[in-house]
């Protein structure tokens, strides 16, 4: 991905599945649907964060436009929701040991880390927008139990 990607890394899931009790045949037997589901808990956590939220996924609020900025800024625009593009452009994908969700624009990367645009603007602050807050991590653990009820 040549933006930025986040992966929900095996020891979140593995604590995740730890918490329910899980045993290692059923972690194997259905890792790919597992790894999905956690997926798609991460990608629905950053596109709350860009539509709603305006916050990292710690909880720490996005710095604001900069100084003078708001006269610019069109009705309905928010941070990182200009266009659209960067939430139409978020994607996850699941393998059966793996779990990523990212962005393959150009600049998902300096909205996620900050840094200078070398184009003579002011640097960019990070308003990181992927990754799992405590919640997201209930969350992930409440989709991996839900679908474990499912197939058991």
């Amino acid at each position: 991905m040549a933006g930025v990607s986040f992966e929900v890394d095996a020891p979140e899931l593995a604590t995740a599945l730890q918490r329910l009790g899980v045993l290692p045949y059923l972690v194997r037997d259905h890792a790919l649907e597992l790894h999905e589901r956690g997926a798609k808990v991460a990608e629905d956590a950053a596109r709350r964060r860009i539509q709603h939220d305006k916050q990292s996924p710690d909880g720490e609020p996005w710095a604001l436009w900069a100084a003078g900025r708001g006269q610019d800024v069109r009705p309905g625009q928010t941070l990182l929701s200009d266009s659209g593009d960067l939430l139409d452009n978020l994607t996850s994908h699941a393998t059966r040991t793996s779990a990523t969700v990212g962005n393959n624009l150009v600049y998902a990367r300096i909205h996620q880390f900050g840094g200078d645009t070398s184009q003579g603007h002011p640097a960019i602050p990070a308003r990181p927008y992927l990754g799992l807050s405590d919640g997201d991590r209930e969350e992930l653990t409440q989709a991996l139990m839900d679908y474990l009820e499912q197939v058991l």
